[in-house]
């Protein structure tokens, strides 16, 4: 891909319309030609980093706040990877693709949800060597229950320059332009969270030159996409992987309490219940509650949940949904509302402070949120400009899908959904 960075036209021409500035005004105060704006807003031409900045200054916005990140390689999560070294290398041995055949190569990660397939497909959408196969680049989607084709294509186009993605009025329509634009390009593409075989179809672009990487806990769909050999499980980590990854979340928890050591034992290896049950362990030490009663709760959790899973948690293991209710159950009404109303980032990569704040109505969400992550509700994801110093960088936050679709329920359920919706959209 060419140098530069794809903006949010969208949000582009409503500062200039707040601002009452056409695109020959704002490029004046840029300093570049009006076509170059029109393509810039448009999608259809990249922006160098100082453009940006002058961009942002004449709109009195955020460089960040322009900057479209979705649709690229996911980043990394910011905990290191544990126990997944056997994993990372057998996958990458089935991704390059051979050019044979009348299609790319499709691979599907398969396993439960929380086991770490996203995290295992960001780490590998961030290796070197897969970055000098796939020359092109990487795109990601994460589709979920209620895919939507149009917009994860729109944002395909936009990220690659594809044309003015108004231009294609449906779905067929901007499958065939990125099918023939992507044809001779090596990419590898990222599909997350495919919860069924019809929903992916759409989104089947690639050449033979390319290879797909499919995240899905359904072996029904992971069947229906790809052969057998192309199906690599994803296992849980093993009782030394999982110890080392709790104690990266709860230092000194691990071996300071023979009752916790025995409820990671119960874990069942599955990533985000290590992620989330020391979070929430940890940042409970830090006020003084005491730990083996906690434990005590928590397993008494694991074994209702055994017994009558939530249907807010279907196809969740007890163990993970044990975790997630207690912690949302250790915050205040406010914010227990406002974890809620995060149902409506579900869809989404990742959000911001000031979008927390409006869409989740907080005063101080700032703070509201350095709660959530402490709790291991909300995971930070740094959005990373290489030109800007790493003081200055905005934190960007994401929620995990099981974690998403617990707060859309909870959201659906207990609050005002069509108000916190509604905030979502207007902002």
């Amino acid at each position: 891909m060419s140098e530069g960075y794809r903006l949010d036209g969208k949000l582009m021409k409503r500062r200039r319309e707040e601002l009452a500035l056409d695109q020959t005004k704002l490029a004046e105060a840029v300093g570049i030609a009006r076509t170059t704006l029109n393509k810039i807003e448009r999608g259809g031409q990249k922006a160098s980093y100082a453009t940006t900045q002058h961009i942002a200054s004449a709109l009195g916005a955020h460089v960040d706040d322009l900057i479209l990140e979705e649709g690229l390689a996911p980043s990394l999560p910011p905990w290191k990877l544990v126990g997944r070294e056997a994993d990372t290398i057998a996958v990458k041995q089935l991704l390059p693709p051979d050019g044979s055949g009348d299609g790319p190569g499709i691979t599907v990660l398969l396993g439960p949800a929380g086991v770490g397939k996203s995290t295992l497909s960001a780490t590998l959408a961030n290796d070197t060597e897969i970055n000098n196969t796939f020359d092109d680049g990487v795109l990601f989607a994460s589709l979920g229950n209620e895919p939507d084709a149009y917009g994860c294509l729109s944002v395909w186009a936009r990220a690659y320059g594809v044309g003015d993605v108004s231009a294609y009025p449906d779905v067929a329509t901007i499958k065939a332009r990125l099918t023939a634009a992507f044809r001779r390009k090596r990419i590898l593409y990222i599909v997350d969270d495919v919860w069924q075989a019809q929903h992916f179809a759409p989104l089947l672009v690639a050449g033979k030159q390319s290879a797909i990487l499919v995240a899905t806990r359904s072996p029904a769909v992971a069947n229906t996409l790809t052969t057998p050999n192309q199906i690599y499980e994803v296992p849980c980590l093993d009782a030394k992987s999982s110890a080392e990854l709790f104690e990266s979340f709860a230092p000194g928890l691990f071996h300071q309490y023979p009752e916790v050591r025995q409820f990671v034992s119960k874990l069942g290896g599955l990533p985000l219940a290590l992620h989330v049950a020391g979070k929430l362990l940890h940042s409970q030490a830090a006020r003084h509650v005491d730990i083996p009663t906690l434990v005590e709760e928590l397993q008494s959790g694991v074994q209702l949940m055994d017994t009558a899973a939530p249907l807010d948690l279907l196809d969740v293991t007890p163990t993970v949904a044990a975790t997630i209710s207690r912690s949302v159950e250790l915050l205040d009404p406010d914010h227990r509302e406002q974890f809620a109303s995060l149902g409506a980032f579900a869809t989404e990569g990742t959000f911001d402070v000031a979008a927390y704040g409006e869409v989740c109505n907080s005063a101080a969400p700032r703070e509201d949120l350095h709660e959530m992550v402490d709790l291991g509700l909300v995971g930070v994801r740094e959005k990373l400009v290489p030109e800007r110093q790493a003081a200055e960088q905005e934190l960007r936050y994401q929620l995990h899908g099981v974690i998403g679709m617990y707060a859309q329920t909870l959201l659906d359920k207990d609050f005002d959904s069509r108000t916190a919706r509604l905030r979502h959209a207007t902002y």
